[in-house]
């Protein structure tokens, strides 16, 4: 059971599986410039005042592929790892010793990080200035020493220690469950320039599925030319079950029938505790050799489990102390000016977190975007973004939108374009409005 558990947990960061804020395909065809485009239930998660506008619809039902069947909104990004340098590095037939070296460089000293999210819209509801969702989400980052990669293309040295055990892994699920409300307000001094103003608010209550994550990782492998000499620790905590809460509040303001702009303040007081009740610690202790005269029964599966246990100085598993994880809070500043030339809208973002974790950064996220509609029924889009975890970030996408239904599809890349992007994410959504 511990293997398994651990094994998923790994698996999480290798295929693309939360952002804190919403994966809408508006949003990430505008590469997160999407706060002044949200109607209904789309505001939840990045303004919470859009609700209070005078028009969202009186009745929004927001889904994936049918209610209640989502489609997985994915996001994968690493720190390495592109279409080029698999190009370049993989599908060759002959490495030089030279060519070997400029490959490890291209690792950092640090190790190589990769972090994957997902998330699923079960259901996005509003009624007049009410909205209503319900956003299952999936988190996970690993980071894998660079002696990984040093192994796998050098393989072992003898009398040169390559340390493998030291893996953090962190993969969290959660189900945020959003109510919020805007109110339309009232500012006669105002009255003159500022044609709407609005306020909101969202709880959230967030519903902890499950945490993995390591917390002591430490060891190394030494090759003699008659024995390989183990040493090592991995311990890790899992735990289901959890619960916390968080806060979302914004205000927003239509000036001149032409301006828009929002400050909003998200998931205030975020966090998830998972009590003892439902956690455990796995620790393996690894230590001992396995001689050359033993390579060969390791191909033996009915011997290579008993060389293996021989190595293994402690395998226990024990009740571990509750304890909390984050859901970080963030500000998000933005803008939009509608028809800068006919039917040419502009919008304009920041993005600012306050902590410095996985896969956020505490740098600031700049983006801008435009949104065209040649036709009333088509609108195209495509943004650009620069700081935050992603660095850079550039999405397209465009939009079916008719009377009652919207069809809406978001494509990004970060940290590059096209074969040079290390991350990508897709998403798509649909909604009926009444």
């Amino acid at each position: 059971m511990k293997r398994i558990l651990l094994t998923i947990a790994v698996l999480l960061t290798v295929f693309p599986l939360l952002g804190q804020q919403t994966f809408n395909p508006k949003a990430v065809s505008t590469a997160g410039t999407f706060a002044d485009l949200a109607r209904g239930s789309e505001a939840l998660g990045w303004n919470p005042a859009r609700l209070g506008r005078a028009d969202n619809p009186r009745f929004g039902l927001s889904f994936g592929v049918l209610p209640f069947m989502p489609f997985p909104r994915m996001e994968l990004d690493n720190s390495t790892i592109n279409a080029t340098w698999l190009n370049d590095n993989l599908y060759r037939g002959y490495f030089s010793t030279r060519d070997i070296q400029d490959l490890l460089k291209s690792f950092p000293d640090t190790g190589w990080e990769g972090s994957t999210q997902i998330q699923m819209e079960l259901l996005g509801l509003s009624f007049g200035h009410f909205g209503f969702s319900v956003t299952p989400e999936i988190q996970a980052s690993v980071n894998l020493p660079k002696d990984v990669f040093r192994l796998a293309f050098q393989g072992l040295r003898f009398e040169e220690p390559v340390g493998l055990l030291d893996v953090n892994v962190n993969v969290q699920g959660v189900v945020p469950i959003s109510f919020g409300y805007g109110l339309p307000l009232e500012i006669p001094a105002l009255e003159t320039i500022v044609d709407q103003f609005y306020v909101g608010a969202a709880v959230k209550p967030l519903v902890g599925l499950f945490n993995v994550r390591t917390t002591s990782t430490d060891g190394y492998l030494t090759s003699y030319p008659d024995r390989i000499e183990a040493d090592g620790i991995v311990e890790a905590q899992y735990a289901f079950g959890g619960f916390g809460i968080a806060l979302d509040i914004g205000a927003g303001a239509r000036i001149m029938d032409r301006f828009d702009v929002g400050l909003s303040l998200n998931n205030l007081f975020g966090q998830v505790r998972w009590s003892s009740k439902n956690s455990q610690v796995i620790r393996e202790r690894i230590q001992g050799e396995i001689l050359s005269s033993q390579f060969e029964d390791l191909q033996d599966d009915s011997l290579r489990e008993d060389i293996l246990n021989s190595i293994i100085q402690e395998d226990t598993t024990y009740t571990g102390s509750g304890y909390t994880t984050s859901y970080p809070a963030y500000m998000n500043v933005s803008g939009k000016i509608e028809n800068v030339i006919p039917n040419l809208d502009v919008m304009v973002n920041y993005r600012q977190y306050f902590t410095n974790e996985n896969y956020l950064s505490t740098t600031p996220r700049i983006s801008a975007a435009v949104q065209y509609s040649p036709i009333p029924w088509l609108a195209l889009r495509t943004g650009l973004a620069l700081g935050g975890y992603e660095s850079f970030q550039w999405g397209t996408g465009f939009g079916l939108q008719f009377t009652h239904y919207e069809f809406n599809l978001g494509f990004s890349q970060n940290k590059g374009m096209f074969n040079s992007a290390k991350g990508m994410t897709i998403s798509l959504g649909q909604t009926l409005l009444f």
